[in-house]
């Protein structure tokens, strides 16, 4: 019997996942101002658009902050949770739950934005200079906020680009210094 709990809490955390991923990559471009003019960002405007469109009228959305997208990755976030501590039999109060979720969505950013980098590291190493890739375009969208400070700290060193790896010091340093204490802090609430 534990196995059909365990297959179904997978494809909850599955399903509702990539939704959640989605819409945060929706977020982040948002906040990096990408250009939305691709397919990826059409793909993710029609995937999101049905959740986001009533969230839009009750949260407010300006030019650097979207905010219905990031509520409504975050109530989706709360429901998962909620569907799979119930699946599991664990116990929660409510402001544990938002807390795993908080966290849960940090975590989910980061990942994100680590994907994101490692892209673009990999896609330097490939790409010819000079050409045009709608996805290639997106990771450097949402890269570029996180490479331009890390290139004023370390310059080129002999025409190598060594601020990737400051990137990737500061995301992973986020993973093990916010994210624990937000979900010691929810663990304790319960």
């Amino acid at each position: 019997m534990n196995y059909l709990n365990n297959g179904g809490t997978f494809l909850v955390d599955a399903i509702f996942g990539l939704f959640i991923f989605c819409i945060l990559i929706r977020f982040w471009m948002h906040m990096n101002n990408a250009d939305f003019r691709n397919p990826i960002g059409h793909f993710l405007i029609q995937i999101s658009n049905p959740l986001l469109t009533p969230f839009k009228k009750l949260l407010v959305t300006n030019k650097n902050f979207a905010m219905a997208t990031l509520g409504v990755a975050f109530v989706l976030t709360v429901i998962k949770l909620f569907i799979l501590f119930s699946m599991n039999s664990q116990g929660f109060s409510i402001p544990s739950l938002l807390l795993f979720a908080v966290a849960d969505i940090i975590q989910s950013s980061v990942y994100i934005l680590l994907g994101a980098m490692l892209i673009r590291v990999i896609s330097s190493w490939v790409a010819p200079q000079g050409s045009y890739n709608p996805f290639i375009s997106v990771v450097y969208s949402l890269t570029e906020p996180l490479m331009a400070p890390a290139r004023r700290i370390i310059p080129l060193m002999g025409g190598i680009d060594l601020s990737p790896i400051v990137v990737f010091i500061f995301l992973q340093l986020s993973l093990i210094v916010i994210i624990p204490p937000i979900r010691d802090l929810a663990a304790s609430l319960l």
